[in-house]
């Protein structure tokens, strides 16, 4: 004879398998896997070349191939090959607010108009490491 608690055991263990199956079928929240390289627009890329230097981000942000050392703890990363590690709509969150992303970071999120996101997340996305 089955007792009820036998029964309890084996509810919960079922419970506990379904939430991990449940769990490994989620998308993953990692952009880190490479992304493949879209055909960009020429003319996009340099208006966001123009707006990376004229917010300043080029103040925080290197993306030369060797920076020179970081002044200090404000500095940000450098952004050689982001475009490999991030797709588009994360550097969009990411410009747009990126607290959530970096929890110490000194950049301030950017509200800008969705022409120049655009130009700028593809000139962010034309960063990749040659």
């Amino acid at each position: 004879m089955v007792t009820r608690a036998l029964l309890a055991s084996l509810a919960l263990v079922l419970i506990g398998m379904l939430a991990a199956i449940i769990s490994c079928r989620q998308a993953p929240e990692s952009t880190t896997q490479p992304i493949p390289a879209s055909p960009p627009d020429p003319a996009q890329m340099e208006r966001g070349g123009q707006l990376f230097a004229d917010l300043g981000c080029g103040t925080c942000h290197s993306i030369a191939e060797e920076p020179a050392a970081p002044a200090g703890p404000e500095d940000g990363p450098n952004l050689r090959g982001v475009g490999l590690r991030h797709n588009a709509a994360w550097l969009e969150a990411h410009v747009k607010n990126p607290r959530p992303h970096t929890l110490d970071t000194a950049m301030p999120g950017h509200q800008l108009p969705p022409a120049d996101l655009d130009a700028l997340i593809a000139f962010l996305r034309s960063l990749r490491a040659d």
